[in-house]
């Protein structure tokens, strides 16, 4: 997955933020493709589910922040992706020693609906409460 011009919600911080998630994203699958070793796998696994929930909690905050009318149905698509991954996470305590393949696909694909469509309208909002 590569970060386009087009995912820009005209915030720098979170466009950095949102750059570092498909970065994470893409760091676990090519671990993956690579048969990094276990601990590897781990520490980028935990680094995408911490810091995803660290950005959520931003993006929720400035949303709330902007009286952004559809903050409740964007905090519901977070949850729909930290739930994979606390599942996920909960997997390799058990000692699942693999990625599955629908996960990664999962990821980039939620990844990029999300930034697609949910972040463009509220970088539409956000970009008209500024111009008023």
């Amino acid at each position: 997955m590569t970060w386009e011009p087009a995912f820009s919600v005209g915030d720098e911080e979170l466009d950095r933020q949102h750059m570092r998630l498909i970065g994470l994203v893409n760091s676990l699958q090519d671990a993956k493709l690579a048969g990094a070793p276990r601990p590897a796998l781990d520490r980028i696994a935990s680094d995408l589910s911490m810091y995803s929930r660290l950005h959520f909690r931003n993006e929720e905050n400035l949303l709330r922040f902007h009286c952004y009318p559809a903050i409740d149905t964007h905090i519901e698509e977070h949850a729909v992706f930290t739930t994979q991954m606390d599942h996920f996470m909960a997997d390799l305590r058990r000692g699942q020693q693999v990625i599955p393949e629908s996960l990664l696909g999962f990821m980039k694909s939620w990844l990029g609906a999300h930034l697609a469509e949910a972040d463009a309208g509220y970088a539409l909002f956000l970009t008209s409460r500024r111009a008023a």
